[in-house]
């Protein structure tokens, strides 16, 4: 079934008082109403001003949270102080965050993962939502943005540092009408496809700008372990928006794809940091299946509109060829990749 019990019927809208909004919201900012959305009860909250200040051990509660941060709440239960604070600060919820609806997007919806703000720090984090023991979601504690994970109404909420993506940058550029220069292009391919030749992903597995990472000392990271959603993950929120397509034309048709499809998505990407824009995006949404028809037919854009040099333009041309075999490896992008960055030597 395509809507669950989460579907446009049971979205519900409500009204509360978050414990901490008037803690962390300046006066001027406290006659503003905000939809907060509640990523488990797939529900909408109507966020007025509260009333009434908060009491004392809710300022103290914050005082503690905010000293010892996400990343130290492990630590919490050896605090010296008064046992009931200490059980209040070792346990966080969903009501410590604010995940405003405006803020969220349909990516946000298929991976369940959701920008929001910490209450007590007001730093920007993402909460991954993950319902334990479904097939192919795990816990992933290994990611280098990851903070900490709570419970909430049998999910596990975890909580990460918020990160640049290859996505958010493209927007940017966009937005303020700039480029990508040569050097950073050259250090995505080399970034990407050393992750992809050392983790070795199935090669389905979806390569896109949204799970390219920026990370602190610039380090770039490659997010490839979600999972497609299950028809149940799917609501009103997701269906009919077109989005980008960067898969290789053999994993479209299931025709046995190997390492040569992700260079296949790369140069979809390349092509879209030197052209800004996607290379295979329905953005009317009116026939999105023509631009799988495309792909698979070898129906390319056109290259003309690059930007970047005559290298980095063949190399995506090189990289969006149809036939698999005529693509670049990715231990040869590597190489080639690496001769291009400053002090890479």
């Amino acid at each position: 079934m395509l809507f669950s019990d989460i579907g446009l019927n049971n979205f519900l809208v409500s009204s509360r008082l978050h414990p901490f909004y008037w803690l962390h919201w300046p006066y001027k900012c406290r006659n503003m109403m905000y939809h907060i959305f509640n990523p488990i009860s797939q529900t909408i909250t109507i966020f007025h001003q509260p009333k009434s200040p908060p009491s004392l051990q809710q300022c103290s509660r914050q005082a503690v949270l905010a000293a010892i941060t996400l990343k130290g709440l492990d630590q919490a239960m050896n605090l010296p102080l008064p046992s009931i604070l200490v059980e209040s600060v070792s346990n966080i919820h969903l009501d410590d965050f604010l995940i405003k609806l405006e803020d969220l997007c349909r990516e946000n919806y298929i991976t369940r993962t959701y920008p929001a703000t910490c209450l007590f720090n007001k730093h920007k984090v993402f909460i991954k939502v993950i319902l334990p023991g479904k097939s192919g979601v795990q816990l992933d504690t290994s990611h280098p943005s990851y903070l900490t994970v709570f419970g909430e109404q049998g999910y596990l909420c975890c909580v990460y540092n918020s990160t640049d993506s290859l996505q958010d940058k493209i927007a940017r550029c966009i937005k303020d009408g700039e480029s990508f220069e040569d050097t950073f292009v050259w250090r995505v391919i080399h970034a990407v496809c050393s992750q992809l030749v050392l983790t070795n992903p199935r090669p389905d597995t979806k390569i896109k700008p949204s799970v390219i990472i920026f990370l602190a000392h610039n380090k770039i990271f490659l997010d490839v372990k979600e999972t497609e959603p299950d028809e149940e993950d799917i609501t009103f929120f997701n269906m009919g928006l077109p989005e980008p397509i960067y898969d290789a034309p053999e994993v479209i048709t299931h025709n046995n794809p190997d390492s040569t499809a992700f260079v296949w998505s790369l140069g979809c990407i390349l092509y879209e940091l030197l052209c800004l824009e996607p290379a295979f995006f329905d953005i009317e949404g009116i026939n999105p299946f023509q631009m799988y028809m495309d792909i698979v037919q070898g129906e390319l854009p056109s290259f003309q509109n690059l930007q970047g040099s005559t290298e980095l333009k063949d190399l995506t041309s090189s990289c969006m060829r149809t036939e698999p075999g005529l693509r670049p490896t990715l231990e040869y992008l590597v190489t080639l990749s690496k001769s291009h960055i400053p002090g890479s030597d």
